[in-house]
């Protein structure tokens, strides 16, 4: 339409700029100039008065008929039909309902050799093309019958890599990888594609001098042949300098630790960008900036520049809601983000509940790694009255030491002093417990919304013992495994299983907090919340598991249906309880609000039930 309007302003503008030429010299020296002047402007003279011929008919000019256009290609397969028909400059006038019909028969003699040309984008570079042009009931139907002919296949693909980077690795897969083969039909697409992929790939790994030399494809129509010739001149490797922050309220020899490159590594616009997500990450500031400052680099080292803007000092929240398994809920929370210069925070929240109620406190110290290492400090104090028939208060002190092992694993060493005073039944018991333990824990996640490929992996073990300061012997288990695979386009499965186990000493010497319970919104939907286990006392072992498949229905909602079954229980083989039914569920970027409507299969089961949770589905 821009190119059409264009156009149109050149005819105006070639009128008065040649008339006005003609009268000038008309009126200087009318018959010698005009004599001069012939043979250069005779056949401009013609082209004006036929250009005047045409804007007489021009729609701003004088008054068209309404008449509609419409164009179509046949003979060619979904996807070709669809991408030439968009670019027919017929079609993309036709909400106009005012177009000449010089104009509407000028575009249908251009539309051929726009087809063409489109088509060599595709290989096809020899069409056989013909076209029809009918008026009928004031539509002017305009169609082009394509036969592609012979496709331009590749004979030789030759990429060469020249400087430092002439047998990087991860310029190599490229190479191998390249998006066309010997012998498939030229796709200028792919060929661009994969052009564009080895030089974006050199410019991040740290070769930032790089340029093509040669990017070339020649094609031999006679032979329906072609040749890619692709050179990139990788020159010299640039690596890391210093890392300068502007002025910050954080130590920043402590903030260069969420760098996992040092100076003199070799330079990647990846390490840049996994600091900057690092430094969000942190909940120190609300705004980052990370960024190579190329234009000092000395050497081939390039200075990384930090630019932050710090969030407050302290934050507080305020929250309300509802659980099925909690009933009514609030919470009020309050965060220290800078108790020092080296990262210390202070983290405390309060929760309440129907029947269950908490206060935790955490003094946390970064060490080595900030991102996942940690020291803790922590006291909570903990009323529960989720189980039947029982109360507990507990209070908990703890130490912990959290570090990355291994690449995605994440273990916490801890130990916990643990006094719990409870009520079950007309019988009340107190215990102390000193519980040493570790967890091991583990998560992939691509996405956070809709994940259709996740994985999380947790493992704690913890004991105690008389000997050490308990009222008890004990050694327990707790393990977890969460994953979700594709169902489809616009579906995906989500498979759960919870396991855990305790040896040694009795149950009936372990308060409430350390005997395992199902039912609830995150256990064997159907029942209620910590409603199975023998008696109502809690089991010594307990087995969950859970399949559910989700399908997207439109943006951010989707639905599910599920088959959940489990027990706590103290001997094999255990009862099971089954439960099944369907939920609807709105995403956030916080996590999913699910709703779920679930049957307990077991007679003593009310007929269904209502759960109400919200989280992220690892």
């Amino acid at each position: 339409m821009i190119q059409l309007l264009k156009q149109d302003q050149r005819y105006i503008s070639n009128v008065f700029k040649y008339s006005s030429l003609a009268i000038f010299c008309a009126l200087v020296n009318p018959w010698p100039t005009f004599l001069e002047l012939q043979s250069k402007l005779f056949l401009r003279i013609v082209n004006l008065l036929m250009t005047l011929t045409l804007l007489l008919s021009y729609p701003s000019l004088a008054n068209a008929e309404k008449q509609a256009v419409e164009a179509k290609i046949i003979g060619l397969n979904k996807e070709l039909t669809k991408s030439l028909e968009s670019i027919l400059l017929l079609n993309q006038l036709k909400e106009q309902t005012n177009l000449p019909t010089y104009r509407i028969k000028l575009l249908h003699r251009r539309a051929p050799d726009d087809i063409t040309k489109a088509l060599q984008a595709y290989g096809y570079y020899a069409p056989k093309i013909s076209s029809e042009l009918i008026f009928r009931k004031k539509i002017w139907h305009a169609s082009y019958t394509v036969e592609l002919g012979q496709p331009v296949r590749i004979k030789a693909i030759n990429i060469t890599i020249l400087g430092e980077a002439q047998q990087h690795p991860e310029l190599m897969k490229l190479v191998n990888n390249f998006p066309l083969k010997i012998n498939d039909i030229l796709h200028h697409g792919k060929y661009e594609k994969g052009k564009r992929a080895l030089l974006r790939k050199a410019l991040t790994i740290g070769f930032l001098q790089s340029s093509f030399e040669d990017k070339s494809i020649k094609v031999y129509p006679e032979t329906h042949l072609a040749t890619i010739n692709i050179t990139i001149n990788t020159r010299k490797q640039y690596y890391f300098s210093s890392i300068n922050f502007n002025d910050v309220i954080v130590n920043q020899d402590y903030l260069r630790r969420y760098a996992r490159f040092k100076a003199g590594d070799p330079y990647t616009t990846a390490q840049l960008f996994d600091f900057q997500n690092a430094l969000n990450d942190s909940d120190l500031f609300s705004r980052v900036e990370v960024r190579a400052n190329q234009a000092a680099a000395v050497n081939q080292r390039v200075p990384v520049e930090v630019t932050t803007e710090a969030k407050k000092k302290h934050r507080y929240t305020l929250g309300m809601g509802y659980g099925t398994d909690t009933g009514t809920r609030g919470s009020l929370g309050w965060i220290n983000r800078r108790i020092n210069r080296r990262g210390h925070r202070i983290n405390s929240k309060l929760k309440l509940s129907e029947i269950k109620s908490n206060f935790t406190s955490r003094y946390i110290i970064p060490i080595a790694d900030p991102r996942t290492d940690s020291l803790r400090f922590s006291f909570s104090w903990i009323n529960d009255q989720s189980i039947p028939n029982t109360e507990t208060e507990t209070f908990l002190y703890s130490v912990n030491r959290s570090i990355q092992r291994y690449p995605g694993w994440l273990e916490t060493m801890y130990l916990n002093y643990q006094t719990d005073a409870y009520v079950s039944g007309t019988q009340s018991e107190k215990s102390n417990l000193l519980i040493p333990g570790i967890t091991w824990r583990r998560v992939a996640s691509a996405q956070k919304t809709f994940p259709k490929k996740s994985l999380r992996l947790s493992l704690d073990i913890k004991g105690a013992h008389p000997k050490l300061a308990s009222d008890a012997h004990f050694l327990q288990t707790t393990s977890n495994v969460t994953f979700v695979l594709p169902g489809g386009k616009s579906g995906r499965f989500i498979f759960r299983a919870d396991i855990a186990s305790t040896r040694f000493g009795s149950l009936a010497t372990l308060p409430p907090t350390l005997r395992f319970y199902a039912g609830g919104d995150h256990s064997i939907r159907g029942y209620a919340y910590n409603s199975l286990s023998p008696n109502n006392l809690g089991g010594e072992q307990l087995l969950v598991g859970s399949i559910e498949y989700e399908h997207m229905l439109r943006e951010n909602w989707s639905g599910a249906f599920f088959y959940d079954t489990g027990n706590a229980f103290n001997t094999w083989p255990p009862k099971l309880f089954d439960g099944i039914g369907l939920g609807a569920r709105w995403h956030t970027p916080f996590g999913a609000v699910r709703i779920d409507i679930a049957k307990g299969l077991d007679p003593s089961a009310k007929p269904w039930r209502f759960h109400l949770s919200f989280g992220p589905a690892l």
